[in-house]
């Protein structure tokens, strides 16, 4: 298959879990692609916000540079255990948390992807009378630029739950931007809803587990944290949270229940469920495994498994060839350049 169509192909197969949310020819909470290259009830809110209240700042000394981040990350490699992942076959040697599913099956795939897309227009009719009352201003934003109307004058899109008893979906505008979501049961209820304080480009996605939902504006390091019934459990903004540290915004991840909390990019700060710093990393994507208190850490060019009581990498393996991943539940896909693409077990 060529590069190009595993591209396309890749795009197809993350949307099965990842539905653009948005409406037609326009913007939303959009389904994240993982290539490396307010209004909630109070009762809901300060059940759950009870440290957004009074957010600690972790800071670190302003001249934390590259090299120093370079140099911590080579402490933490210190007894990790080398194994190797054959790019032609895909075969695994020397970890025992990663087990080889097979190669991707690209048509079975495309085809689950388009199940899903037609699952979620079956489904729309169900919420459309409540999505339209809670949108009374749909009709009047109108700009000429865009004389059809507002891009949010529609309902378009959405996203089910991995487990399938929740959908997703927002109220968008031109630009791929949202100032709503609102939280669906399988049914059609509308369980809960949550205003932005401004529109936000921003992207969604759902933990390793499906038990939370994820959204990040990684242009202001905005982050709100959702559990898949919408109530939202944790925000943030990553800049003001880490003064004095050179990170770049990147994305949002946590664990099963909320135990751990993993922010950052090219700075990876790991935070308990008490908003306590217990750990740095370096990496670009990270699926949590909470039960065995580990984090499969992906990054340009090698995939790490981070010990969490330990502190400290475990095993670790050096991948010049990775161009993307994607996960699903336990499952993680490896795209690889020039090659074929695997799915692998994260074992628990």
């Amino acid at each position: 298959m060529t590069q190009s169509a595993k591209i396309l192909l890749g795009t197809l197969l993350m949307a099965a879990a990842l539905i653009f949310m948005g409406c037609e020819g326009g913007g939303g909470v959009k389904g994240s692609k993982d290539t490396i290259q307010n209004q909630n009830s109070k009762k809901d809110t300060n059940k759950n916000l009870s440290s957004n209240s009074s957010e600690k700042v972790l800071s670190t000394t302003d001249d934390l540079k590259a090299a120093q981040r370079h140099f911590e990350d080579s402490i933490l490699n210190i007894g990790a255990k080398v194994f190797t992942i054959n790019e032609k076959t895909g075969e695994v040697v020397g970890c025992p948390f990663l087990k080889l599913v097979g190669e991707v099956d690209y048509k079975y795939e495309k085809i689950k992807a388009e199940n899903e897309t037609q699952k979620v227009k079956a489904f729309l009719p169900k919420i459309e009378k409540v999505w339209n009352s809670l949108n009374p201003e749909r009709d009047t934003n109108y700009h000429e630029e865009f004389p059809e109307g507002d891009v949010g004058s529609k309902l378009g899109g959405g996203i089910f739950s991995p487990d399938g008893n929740y959908f997703i979906t927002s109220y968008a505008g031109h630009g791929g931007v949202t100032k709503k979501l609102f939280f669906f049961s399988k049914e059609g209820k509308l369980l809960r809803k949550y205003i932005f304080d401004e529109w936000t480009e921003a992207t969604g996605e759902f933990n390793l587990d499906g038990t939370f939902y994820i959204v990040t504006d990684t242009s202001v390091g905005d982050y709100w944290i959702f559990t898949v019934d919408g109530i939202l459990k944790k925000k943030g903004n990553m800049f003001s949270q880490f003064k004095g540290t050179s990170m770049s915004a990147g994305y949002c991840n946590i664990s099963k229940t909320g135990k751990y909390i993993v922010l950052g990019s090219s700075e990876t700060h790991i935070l308990n469920n008490k908003n306590e710093l217990i750990g740095k990393i370096s990496a670009w994507k990270t699926f949590i495994d909470e039960e065995n208190d580990k984090i499969y850490c992906i990054d340009y060019g090698f995939i790490k498994v981070y010990d969490i009581k330990q502190m400290k990498y475990i095993y670790k393996c050096n991948l010049t060839n990775i161009t993307g991943t994607n996960v699903e539940k336990n499952t993680l896909l490896l795209f690889f350049k020039n090659s074929k693409d695997y799915y692998y077990e994260i074992s628990k």
